[in-house]
């Protein structure tokens, strides 16, 4: 995204975002915003998405403002609290735009043992927002007394649209389809745990 598509989302988004969460210091919360297609469609305006940081430290919550004729709304079209949540270390989040107006949410913790990174697609498909798909990547070293042995990583990447997935390498089985926005609990689904 270029500097200036950039600085009008951000701006839209910090617009937009202080009456939504009704807090006086509302801005401090975004952690990134962009302009995007949910439909794909660029011959249009653009709609926005924001993510802002929720009221646990470790909880990131989705705006989605799609566009309508003007003027543009203060309130969202879409609002997922805990769109991304993290328990013992928080991580740092960001908001990237994939191929056909997918939204992508990346939340990783590079700092603290054990690191891991972790995204969350979600596409507009029959006018609705649903998870399309999770990956997750750890590592095996969780502290100073495990820093001599070879790193390890444990994987899990889902595809629910087409609902196919690996785990560790091996295929996952029993993957339902896309996972409706308001159903989603903003942490790995069942299928990449032990």
């Amino acid at each position: 995204m270029n500097s200036h598509a950039f600085a009008l989302a951000s701006a839209f988004a910090l617009a937009a975002i202080a009456p939504a969460v009704a807090e006086p210091r509302a801005y401090d919360k975004v952690v990134a915003a962009a302009p995007f297609f949910a439909d794909g469609d660029a011959n249009r305006g653009p709609d926005y998405v924001v993510l802002a940081r929720g009221d646990g430290s470790c909880r990131f919550d989705l705006y989605v403002y799609l566009r309508k004729p003007a003027p543009q709304p203060t309130t969202p079209d879409l609002y997922k609290e805990g769109a991304m949540t993290s328990g013992g270390a928080c991580g740092n989040a960001s908001l990237r735009i994939g191929p056909k107006g997918a939204i992508m949410i990346d939340l990783v913790n590079d700092w603290h043992p054990p690191m891991w990174r972790e995204t969350v697609t979600i596409v507009y498909r029959n006018k609705e927002f649903v998870v399309a798909g999770y990956t997750q990547r750890t590592s095996s070293i969780t502290g100073p007394e495990n820093a001599d042995k070879p790193e390890k990583f444990t994987t899990c990447d889902i595809n629910f649209l087409n609902g196919k997935g690996m785990r560790n390498g091996k295929p996952l089985r029993g993957i339902g389809g896309p996972i409706r926005i308001s159903d989603w609990s903003g942490s790995a689904p069942d299928q990449c745990h032990d």
